[in-house]
């Protein structure tokens, strides 16, 4: 039953055995190591850790090798400042800038790094990486058992504790888990660091998208072209062009998502209670997986407008939203607002301007205030305040007259 959980999140034809095996060695991690308490702080009001614990596929603690654009030294700063392990080196003058870097980040880390809109331009689950590459680089996956082992003990530990209801967590010791599973990743040596560095990213379809990154997408790691559009855009193009702010929107927009029509839209949260069909995450309704929104997008999986306005993420991002009903209201999660649908439908309205078009800024209206002849009314007030009291002045009124039409 866990391994069927697991895999709906993925294409099986490409990853069964990659999951297979990370099930298989979390067994065996879990059975030489002492158990430690490790869910994690979050600043959202649910933890994708407790999701792990229920058989998800990617959470906190996940180790995942990242490869990022640096555009300016403090961008070295400001990721440095995470504790990233770097795997390639680091520009130290504007002259090498931009420079793309290779790094290990769990998922705690780059979810930060998302929300700071760093893009993941490549992602690797580097368990499944190490695996596939074990013929030739053995000592990869043997460098990472430290940190697999950290990884698997607190899952299990998360996981008995959910199945018993524990809701006490102390900050220190979730801290100190993540702590351990940083620390166990920079104990990676030079030549470890370099053999990790090199190994070509999983990517089946050769889009430019890897597989891990297609399992975000609810994308079909098997197609390079999932939602089959007749420009032939790629997933990889689609996601980039998405996820590029200096693009117009009437560009963005034109890439549309990287999955759905005119291909079938993905089987949202199980909903059709297909086992055989791989099942999108999207907890909060709002048609952006969850995964994607968490590791690249930035937003918060856990609201359906990220920025509180009217439209859904979807709408901001993609320029339309999934909405199966479409007739009298979307039929899926709360935006958009049955009682707006007369003006405000799937796909993002033309009269939103930017950037109140983005799913990081609300759109909401800017009042326009003008003054009519002959209609305005000025009250001045003016209270004094003594020992015995307040009292205020009367208002007076101030007025003028206006003629219209003909004598």
């Amino acid at each position: 039953m866990e391994a069927q959980q697991v895999s709906r999140h993925l294409y099986k034809k490409s990853l069964t055995g990659f999951i297979h095996w990370v099930l298989s060695i979390t067994l065996i991690l879990v059975a030489c190591a002492t158990p430690t308490t490790a869910v994690l702080d979050r600043d959202y009001e649910a933890s994708l850790f407790t999701n792990a614990a229920q058989n998800k596929m990617f959470d906190d603690l996940s180790v995942l090798r990242v490869r990022l654009t640096l555009n300016t030294l403090n961008d070295v700063k400001r990721v440095s400042k995470t504790e990233v392990v770097f795997l390639t080196p680091l520009p130290t003058n504007t002259a090498q800038l931009p420079m793309q870097v290779m790094l290990l980040a769990t998922g705690a880390q780059l979810e930060w790094l998302a929300r700071m809109r760093f893009v993941a331009e490549t992602a690797d689950e580097v368990a499944g990486l190490a695996q596939a590459h074990a013929s030739t680089q053995p000592m990869v996956l043997s460098a990472l058992r430290p940190a697999l082992t950290v990884a698997a003990t607190s899952r299990a530990d998360a996981k008995t504790r959910l199945g018993k209801n524990d809701q006490t967590e102390p900050e220190a010791t979730n801290k100190a888990a993540q702590q351990n599973l940083v620390n166990a990743l920079k104990s990676l040596n030079a030549s470890q660091k370099v053999a990790l560095a090199g190994l070509t990213s999983l990517d089946d379809d050769a889009d430019g998208l890897t597989n891990t990154q297609e399992a975000w997408w609810c994308t079909n790691p098997l197609n390079p072209n999932s939602d089959g559009d007749a420009q032939g855009w790629t997933d990889k193009q689609e996601v980039d062009a998405l996820l590029n702010v200096k693009l117009s929107r009437t560009i963005r927009w034109g890439y549309g998502p990287p999955f759905g029509p005119p291909n079938a839209w993905p089987d949202f949260n199980g909903a059709d209670g297909n086992p055989a069909t791989p099942a999108c995450n999207d907890g909060d309704y709002d048609t952006i997986p969850d995964y994607a929104e968490v590791f690249m997008v930035g937003s918060n999986p856990l609201r359906e407008s990220t920025d509180n306005d009217k439209f859904d993420d979807g709408q901001e991002l993609f320029g339309v939203t999934y909405c199966p009903a479409g007739v009298t209201s979307c039929g899926y999660g709360a935006y958009p607002r049955i009682e707006y649908w007369n003006y405000i439908k799937a796909s993002m309205p033309n009269w939103v301007r930017p950037p109140g078009d983005n799913l990081f800024v609300a759109a909401f209206p800017v009042p326009e205030v003008s003054v009519q002849e002959g209609s305005w009314r000025v009250d001045r007030v003016t209270t004094i305040t003594t020992q015995q009291g307040q009292m205020a002045q009367t208002a007076k009124t101030y007025g003028s007259e206006a003629r219209r039409g003909q004598k």
